[in-house]
């Protein structure tokens, strides 16, 4: 097999879809957590407050697929935020789930944040969410 010249890897980086599109999401994830600091989260983080806030019954797992997660790293942030005091993973309503409780400092951080979050987002441009159903549905287009 040929290895690829440097002008067809010099092609690959400057045209790949996918790697165009981890640079824009490590720049956009930068530019919220500058904007985010101040109220001591990241948006990893806010989303997780977030998805905490409005679905307070939702099982880890329901969470998880909702923040496209693993279980196991949904576990793991969940830990460092209930660790910090601003959430507590606690027993379902049928004990074999867990579910996220805000704690008021969640509540309050959570408050902080927002106005931040939403500064951000008017600076960025990004008015409305890219809709995550359109986008997965294409990749598995293109993947099938």
């Amino acid at each position: 097999m040929a290895q690829p010249s440097p002008a067809e890897l010099l092609d690959l980086a400057g045209s790949c879809s996918c790697l165009a599109a981890r640079r824009i999401a490590r720049a956009m994830t930068r530019a919220y957590d500058e904007a985010l600091a101040p109220s001591g989260v990241r948006i990893t983080e806010l989303t997780m407050l977030v998805a905490g806030g409005v679905a307070p019954d939702a099982p880890l797992s329901r969470l998880a697929e909702v923040l496209s997660l693993d279980r196991t790293t949904l576990t793991r942030d969940l830990k460092r935020l209930e660790d910090r005091g601003l959430l507590h993973v606690v027993p379902g309503e049928d004990r074999r789930s867990r579910v996220v409780r805000l704690t008021e400092e969640g509540r309050d951080v959570l408050a902080d944040a927002f106005p931040r979050w939403r500064a951000a987002q008017e600076r960025l441009g990004a008015t409305a969410a890219v809709a995550w159903p359109e986008v997965a549905e294409k990749v598995a287009e293109a993947t099938a």
